[in-house]
């Protein structure tokens, strides 16, 4: 009876594998939606900028995300579009006026949306608390680039750095008014080939199973599939490094975390857990491989393409490493898809037992 449910708990836990990648398929990778869209190539930088008491300014996602801390004594006023007030950040705290067209417009990167009527500049302002401490984090029309479309000049001439605007944004400090000024750059973004090809490099090893003498015996499926299960699973533990690149990479609400979090830990558990059932061997090593290699392919690469070709990236990790790292989750299925063709093509033949059928094999033999 112990012999048989080796092959079982294999079963379960590949079952488990798919029923979590599944589950994270159907639902919603927001965290990661982000990663792609602040992905860009124009960066905007502040140049100027009164020096206020307690009052701090920072740029997030390429000039996307605008972030105003004031810890002093003195309100601070953002001013929407038609000048009328937008932001309070002060010692109350942040708050949203309701009546400013700017909180509507910000919702959508490109502004394409239905202001609706109670967003009047001209009444006073009604303003909503959004944050305890005097923070504030907005999407800002005025601090990034307002078309899906690169501009003319980089179109024209996509090897260098390009100037595109200057930028202004007005506030009041003490009922005094005041402006945060700052530029837009277009800048051209590395080769995504040396970053592919780092790639092919580190995950090639998966492919030196194949590698035997003309007079040398075939190797068995399980020492096949045996060094591509450590490239996967060893690419799965470095996109660990995204799960405190959640938190640090560029400001967004909790929840947005934790769920960028979850479905992350998610694929990369499917992809770990994958690449140890078939490095263990048995029946379910091949799938177990495949789904693993699937994992990292979709989760930890494909939803982050954009980062190849991008030269600003939300990260708090090296650029280069990030490109990298997106670059072996991507290449990975490839030497994997190899191997486990080559396992197929081998056929059953004479498979090596796995230590868990060699553990249930024991009393069979002595009984007998």
């Amino acid at each position: 009876m112990t012999h048989l449910l080796a092959p079982a708990r294999g079963i379960f836990v590949l079952a488990g594998i798919a029923v979590a990648v599944l589950v994270t398929l159907a639902g919603p990778a927001h965290g990661h939606t982000r990663i792609d869209e602040y992905s860009v190539d124009i960066a905007s930088t502040i140049t100027a900028e009164p020096d206020l008491p307690g009052v701090e300014w920072e740029l997030h996602g390429g000039g996307l995300l605008v972030e105003a801390t004031n810890d002093g004594p003195s309100e601070l006023i953002v001013l929407g579009y038609e000048g009328e007030p937008y932001l309070r950040i002060g010692p109350e705290g942040a708050a949203e006026n309701r009546h400013s067209p700017a909180r509507y417009l910000n919702a959508e990167r490109y502004g394409d949306v239905a202001v609706p009527p109670v967003a009047d500049p001209a009444l006073p302002p009604d303003w909503i608390l959004i944050d305890d401490e005097p923070r504030a984090v907005w999407h800002d029309h005025r601090t990034h680039w307002m078309s899906p479309e690169a501009p003319s000049a980089a179109r024209a001439d996509p090897s260098r750095a390009h100037h595109v605007a200057d930028w202004r944004l007005p506030f009041t400090h003490d009922g005094d008014a005041q402006l945060l000024e700052g530029e837009m750059w277009w800048l051209p973004a590395p080769s995504p080939w040396l970053f592919l090809l780092g790639g092919i490099a580190l995950t090639a090893p998966a492919l030196l199973s194949l590698r035997r003498s003309p007079s040398a015996d075939p190797p068995s499926a399980r020492r096949m599939l045996r060094p591509a299960a450590v490239v996967v699973g060893v690419v799965a533990l470095a996109n660990t490094a995204h799960l405190p690149d959640e938190v640090l990479a560029y400001p967004q609400p909790t929840l947005d975390v934790l769920s960028g979090m979850l479905h992350t830990s998610i694929f990369l558990i499917a992809g770990l857990g994958g690449a140890a059932v078939a490095w263990r061997g048995g029946r379910v090593a091949p799938a177990a491989l495949g789904i693993a290699s699937a994992a990292l392919l979709f989760h930890q690469g494909l939803l982050h393409l954009a980062v190849l070709g991008a030269a600003v990236l939300p990260t708090s990790l090296p650029e280069a490493a990030f490109r990298l790292l997106v670059a072996a989750s991507l290449v990975q299925a490839a030497p994997v898809a190899i191997v486990l063709l080559a396992a197929r093509r081998r056929g059953p033949g004479r498979e090596e037992p796995s230590r868990a059928d060699e553990e249930h094999s024991l009393p069979e033999r002595a009984d007998a």
